[in-house]
């Protein structure tokens, strides 16, 4: 009788330990856990949603200038992607808008308040977006001397309106013909063509061959009927 009272209280005692062990192992458990989530916050946390201010992503110190700073050296930021026919059916877009387009000319796409324009993925080479009538507001100049043409022997411009041709030589015109005015070099009154820039007038012109004497022509001369000779 009395070896069974004493084997039942050495049960409940080694229970009730084993339970206390039990209680102290979980407790132990729990603060490791504690700790391991305290570090990993500390360690990873990397964005910062205030209330007020500045959001950041990628970092909790974000830049005061704005009102969403993305920061990352990995990774980058992903605008929404369509196609046009999607983009077409957005209702009221905001002024400033952004989108990708994915089709028909992809690329990035803002709303101007009016419609629908390309951000510049450079030159267009066919001046496809252009409205008439353009202006320009600088000088158009070839990247290399005397090489580059202004339209071609199949594509010729239809009108052109300059103000003054300034040639190679430095000497320029206005217009497409200058008359001739008696100057210093020579002068045409009627059929003569007169040398001024001398007193030797046996060097002068006369078209209408009404100086000539006793004249020998040893050659045939195109364009005269002989049978009037």
């Amino acid at each position: 009788m009395l070896n069974t009272i004493k084997n039942k209280r050495i049960n409940v005692i080694s229970r009730f330990l084993s339970g206390k062990i039990q209680i102290e192992n979980l407790t132990l458990l729990l603060l490791v856990l504690l700790h391991f989530s305290v570090i990993k916050n500390a360690t990873a946390q990397t964005n910062t949603f205030p209330a007020t201010g500045s959001v950041g992503i990628g970092t909790v110190t974000p830049n005061a200038s704005s009102l969403l700073d993305v920061t990352s050296t990995s990774k980058g930021v992903l605008i929404p992607r369509m196609t046009k026919t999607q983009r077409d059916a957005i209702a009221t877009p905001a002024t400033g808008l952004l989108i990708y387009q994915t089709n028909s000319t992809p690329g990035f796409y803002f709303y101007n308040g009016t419609a629908w324009t390309a951000i510049n993925n450079g030159a267009n080479k066919t001046l496809s977006n252009l409205t008439a009538p353009t202006k320009l507001n600088q000088d158009l100049l070839p990247d290399t001397n005397n090489t580059i043409d202004i339209g071609s022997s199949a594509f010729r411009y239809k009108d052109v309106y300059p103000t003054t041709l300034i040639f190679p030589d430095a000497t320029t015109q206005a217009t497409a013909f200058v008359p001739y005015t008696n100057g210093t070099g020579i002068s045409i009154s009627g059929t003569t063509i007169t040398n001024t820039g001398d007193a030797n007038g046996a060097d002068d012109v006369n078209l209408s061959l009404s100086n000539l004497t006793t004249t020998a022509i040893n050659q045939s001369l195109p364009g005269i009927d002989s049978t009037k000779i």
